[in-house]
């Protein structure tokens, strides 16, 4: 359509198409079908979880958007153009994985709600793979933010650069908040995503309004002191419910901490002592910090790998 000249409204009319088209492709494929049959005690709780559900989704639209109508409102037009161009690549790395963590890890909980010691172990299991990807997905991403505008943008959008690095800093750490979010459904206590946005709603909105004193670079480092927040919170609550404190936390995520620190002080030589073209930077940054977080962790754990392959193999099969 826009290459029709249909202009923006090819934006909105690929999103509403392709709602409509995956729609059919759900129902044909799937297996279940509605009868008709009233239970009014399933009926009732059906629609207490779905409320809850609708209300989450509207406040996580807000958490997730509040931050540009502020730097919009303050700063303008401009600043949100560069704040928007550093937000989208970590947004489109990190939150696609999380999405599709959530996917499979929501029924795998489910199975699980009444069996404490597995939605121990499956909690754990899920902290500990999705950080030895992400980890070192995000802490990449900042670190080679400037080859990376350089390489796909043009000089006009340096400003964006250290931007991305906090951004990306901010949503890696956020992550590990998603698990949480996951159990608190899988449970059926989606109430506490409501409770908790209770808090976390005005404190965003607070602390990003103040943190533009410092211009787009203070909202995107408002953005990691809110994200280790809002962990440190959801990680207290889900723990007591489960009986997984942060020491448990902590040891989950040890093999993608160390490997990741281990990547960064690589590719932070790399960039201090090569003055490399953008594309060469950008790749032999990816190369080696690869390499050297792989080698790290089967240096510390051999069979690491394989089994976070297992994990995740028999997941999907679950789900």
């Amino acid at each position: 359509m826009a290459w029709q000249g249909f202009g923006v409204w090819s934006l909105v009319w690929g999103q509403v198409i392709g709602a409509i088209v995956a729609t059919i492709l759900n129902w044909v494929m799937a297996r279940w079908r509605p009868e008709r049959i009233y239970d009014r005690r399933v009926t009732t709780e059906m629609l207490q979880f779905g409320g809850h559900i609708i209300a989450i989704g509207f406040i996580g639209a807000l958490l997730n958007n509040v931050d540009y109508l502020i730097v919009g409102r303050i700063l303008g037009a401009a600043a949100l153009g560069y704040y928007t161009l550093a937000y989208r690549m970590p947004e489109l790395i990190i939150r696609s994985i999380n999405l599709v963590v959530g996917r499979v890890a929501h029924p795998v909980l489910s199975k699980l709600q009444w069996d404490d010691a597995g939605l121990r172990s499956v909690y754990g299991n899920y902290l500990r793979y999705t950080a030895l990807v992400i980890f070192p997905a995000g802490v990449g991403l900042a670190l080679l933010a400037a080859p990376i505008i350089e390489l796909f943008y043009t000089a006009e959008w340096t400003p964006a650069i250290p931007v991305m690095r906090w951004i990306a800093l901010s949503i890696t750490v956020a992550s590990m908040g998603h698990i949480p979010g996951v159990l608190y459904k899988a449970i059926n206590r989606p109430d506490i995503l409501n409770k908790l946005a209770v808090i976390k709603l005005p404190l965003t909105i607070v602390t990003l309004w103040y943190s533009t004193r410092w211009g787009i670079e203070g909202v995107a480092f408002g953005h990691l002191i809110l994200a280790f927040i809002k962990v440190i919170l959801d990680t207290v609550v889900a723990g007591r419910m489960i009986s997984f404190n942060l020491l448990a936390v902590l040891k989950a995520l040890q093999p993608a901490l160390l490997g990741t620190a281990g990547m960064s002080g690589v590719i932070l030589l790399l960039l201090v002592t090569t003055q490399w073209k953008a594309i060469y930077t950008l790749g032999g940054g990816i190369l080696i910090g690869f390499f050297v977080y792989c080698g790290l962790l089967l240096l510390s754990d051999r069979d690491i790998l394989q089994r976070a392959r297992t994990v995740l193999t028999k997941s999907f099969k679950a789900s």
